[in-house]
């Protein structure tokens, strides 16, 4: 892949810029923050869209809408690649009908996401094609930040990561805990299902016991029937002798009946009678009792006016007031000493208000703010002063260098061999004596005026620390002062609250009047209630006896009565038993007989019906067996079902464990490996060149960690010099592009761009960067930097440039 041009449109700080890329190697140069990167951003959207980019940072804070147009060659085809960003309220998205690829003379509208399909096809890039993820060839074999390979070298468990993303080996780590989460599933799982089969034994235990218990019911079952069935016989016969004798019965048994009946009303009337002459003498012992209790109860005298009501109201009060009071008293004694504590932290700032000392805070906030301005203001003219010491120095070398050669000739020009008069020669070393002059009085100027500039700088920078210092004092203290404001209000809110109290306290002790002084108002309350309880139960005891009283006299007189009829029907009661008693003589054989029979068939009733209990129960009890057999049996069959699969999820789990997961592990250390040793051999290659150092070599060790070894001893990366670690940095960068290039047929030799390469690289390194470019055999290669002297070593120029927040880009002419 070649790029031909790229036109940005409200892009980031660039309104409206169009770039051609030509061949060879081309330096994009310019000061930090000019939007060098900026291009290389718009390069890689239009390739491949927004990937982990946001949209809100490419589209210009001005504009509504950002457009991005990108040409270039792959594979003999020329391919023009267009994307737009449109801002809708406050989101920005993609534009899918302002969207295509042209290839050749034949346009595709395509939406965002089909066109990083279709780049990846043209290009032959064997990657995802989420929109959402970025390009792995593009990103490791083409464009790389060096600041992002240098975060990479930092983290271990980042470079690792990205050494898998860059070979696509990333799919063993994802399939190993793809597995070990599956595992845990498993494991989990099978967890559950024990549980589910864990009581099978029990199951089976029980099984046999109710099979056992259901034979021994069916034995029972067949002797019981055999048992009804002959007394259902001896019933059917007893039955046929009491039905021929209950004839014979009928007239016996009604007479013995009607004895009885007289003989049970006679004996009722006597102990009737008798009862209700006892009832006579204690209802006259009560009435006595009565009356003495009456007495008693009427010398219980009211000890006090107040009702029982309002005496409970009286404690209820006094019990209140008395938990208020000490509640307030506490929250005094805690906000006494809040308020202290405050104090001593407010100190000489107790009688400046709050809103005072925030406004105070924003005239300072104001005050930081502005002095901060100045700061920068004023390191903004250091930096510009020291680019023009640093220009007049250059000159005054330049000029002292000519000097030297114009005092060194002879009378012949070294280059035409022409003779150079006397007048000449010196009249060009006045001119180069003046520059140097010249020179050397701006030197003078400039430096004193930087060390003006940097001894304002001092002076602004201690007055923000004063400044910084006062204001997060005043911060400490506003909280302070309006916490202890509100403990003032709180205090005297309950200070009032008390003393109404006490002025309730006062009114209910006069309500109750006076007391000895040392008893507390609730007891001596306590001490009325209980005593007024008393009287209470005392008037309501007399108005039962009372009514008791009258109720006993009332029942003596009924009684009385009651005695005198009972003793009338007794008289004839006496007579009609002895006429019955005469009748019955003569049927006291068949009686006896009768009897005997009729007891016979109750007892064969009651045993056939005790058989017929016991049959039913037996059947019960068959029929619950049969439940919970089945109940048993379907348990038991649930239990296999669920103990098959634990066996089967248990299988997996073992296969995952064993054999299957330490087989990933095993193969992707194999491909690492096999990986790290061209990775080392590359890298060595490139550091080689990079550091020109007999006593320091580095190697890739297997966790793809540059190690930096010197006279034998290896050194920490992070104690190396800016330029050495940019070195590994850029070396590490170079093994990556060179070995995934190796691996990918389109990008064998076609394009490289390097952003800020040679950051903090000293003079001799940077004179090295010629023969690595050298090295690299790229048809096209990309430099951004602010490095000056990589200009001699490039064939292309091109100037960025920010002037008002707008970007601007110009070629400038490069090495013949």
């Amino acid at each position: 892949m070649l790029l031909e041009s790229i036109e940005l449109e409200n892009i980031r700080s660039y309104e409206r810029e169009r770039i051609e890329f030509p061949r060879g190697i081309t330096l994009f140069e310019g000061d930090i923050g000019s939007g060098k990167s900026s291009v290389l951003m718009g390069i890689e959207f239009a390739l491949f869209g927004l990937g982990s980019q946001k949209p809100e940072a490419l589209l210009s804070k001005k504009a509504n809408e950002g457009v991005v147009t990108l040409n270039f060659e792959a594979n003999g085809q020329k391919c023009e690649i267009r994307r737009t960003l449109r801002r809708k309220g406050e989101s920005v998205s993609q534009d899918p009908k302002s969207s295509y690829l042209k290839v050749g003379d034949v346009l595709e509208p395509l939406s965002p996401s089909e066109l990083k399909q279709r780049v990846l096809q043209i290009l032959r890039f064997n990657e995802s094609e989420d929109p959402r993820s970025e390009s792995r060839i593009f990103r490791y074999a083409v464009f790389t930040p060096q600041e992002e390979m240098k975060e990479i070298l930092r983290d271990p468990s980042k470079r690792l990561e990205t050494i898998r993303k860059a070979f696509r080996v990333e799919d063993y780590k994802t399939a190993i805990e793809n597995s070990e989460n599956f595992r845990r599933f498993l494991d989990k799982q099978a967890g559950i299902l024990g549980e589910r089969f864990h009581d099978l034994p029990r199951h089976e235990e029980e099984l046999g016991r109710t099979k056992k218990s259901l034979e021994d019911c069916a034995i029972i079952t067949g002797r019981l029937e055999k048992e009804k069935a002959r007394l259902e016989r001896q019933l059917a016969e007893i039955r046929l002798k009491v039905e021929q004798a209950r004839k014979d019965r009928e007239k016996s048994v009604r007479l013995s009946a009607e004895i009885k009946n007289a003989q049970a009303q006679a004996s009722n009337r006597e102990m009737e009678i008798a009862k209700i002459s006892r009832e006579l003498e204690d209802a006259i012992s009560e009435i006595s009792r009565t009356e003495k209790e009456i007495a008693s109860l009427k010398e219980v005298t009211r000890p006090a006016t107040t009702n029982l009501e309002r005496v409970n109201c009286l404690i209820k009060e006094f019990s209140e007031s008395n938990k208020a009071k000490h509640e307030l008293a506490s929250k005094i004694e805690v906000l006494s000493r809040q308020s202290a504590v405050l104090e001593r932290e407010i100190g000489q700032h107790a009688l400046a208000g709050a809103d005072d000392l925030e406004t105070c805070l924003d005239g300072l906030l104001a005050e930081i703010a502005s002095l901060q301005s100045g700061l920068e203001s004023t390191d903004g003219q250091i930096v510009e002063c020291s680019k023009l010491l640093t220009k007049y120095e250059t000159n005054v070398e330049e000029y002292t260098r000519d000097l030297g050669q114009i005092r060194s000739l002879d009378s012949k020009c070294p280059v035409c061999e022409s003779n150079i008069s006397h007048e000449h020669k010196e009249r060009v070393e006045r001119d180069r004596e003046a520059r140097l002059e010249e020179a050397a009085s701006k030197i003078g100027g400039i430096s004193e005026e930087i060390s003006s500039l940097q001894s304002r700088r001092v002076t602004l920078k201690a007055r923000i620390s004063e400044k910084e210092l006062e204001r997060d004092m005043i911060r400490k203290i506003i909280p302070a002062l309006k916490k202890a404001s509100e403990n003032a209000v709180e205090m005297q809110a309950a200070r009032i609250g008390l003393e109404r109290l006490e002025e309730v306290a006062i009114n209910l002790e006069e309500e109750i009047g006076p007391g000895d002084g040392k008893e507390d108002p609730v007891e001596r309350l306590a001490t009325v209630k209980e005593a007024l309880l008393r009287y209470q139960n005392a008037c309501d005891r007399i108005k039962e006896k009372e009514v008791q009283k009258a109720k006993l006299a009332q029942t003596m007189d009924c009684r009385k009565m009651e005695i005198e009829s009972s003793r009338l029907e007794m008289g004839r009661l006496c007579d009609e038993i002895q006429k019955m008693k005469s009748e019955i003589g003569q049927l006291e054989g068949l009686e006896a007989r009768t009897e005997s029979l009729e007891r016979e068939e109750a007892a064969c009733q009651r045993m056939l019906g005790e058989a017929s209990q016991d049959l039913a129960r037996q059947e019960q009890t068959r029929t619950s067996l049969e439940d919970k057999k089945s109940g048993h049996e379907n348990s038991i069959a649930e239990a296999l079902y669920w103990q098959k699969w634990y066996r089967r999820y248990s299988n997996f789990h073992e296969w995952l464990s064993k054999f299957f997961i330490p087989t990933l592990e095993q193969i992707e250390r194999q491909v690492l490996l096999a990986i790290q040793q061209d990775f080392n051999e590359a890298y060595r290659h490139w550091y080689s060149i990079l550091i020109d150092d007999p006593t320091k070599e580095s190697r890739i060790d297997e966790s793809f960690t540059p190690i930096v070894e010197q006279d034998g001893y290896e050194q920490d990366v992070e104690f190396l010099s800016g330029g050495e670690k940019t070195s590994i940095a850029l070396a590490y960068r170079l093994t990556l592009n060179s070995l995934i290039r190796r691996g990918s047929s389109t990008m064998n030799t076609n394009l490289l761009i390097l952003d800020e390469p040679t950051d903090g690289f000293s003079k001799t390194q940077l004179a090295k960067v010629k023969s690595l470019l050298m090295e690299m055999n790229s048809e096209q290669i990309i430099l951004v930097s602010h490095e000056k002297e990589l200009e001699t070593y490039v064939d292309n120029i091109f100037q960025v440039s920010k002037d008002s927040g707008i970007s601007k880009i110009t070629r400038m002419t490069g090495r013949p």
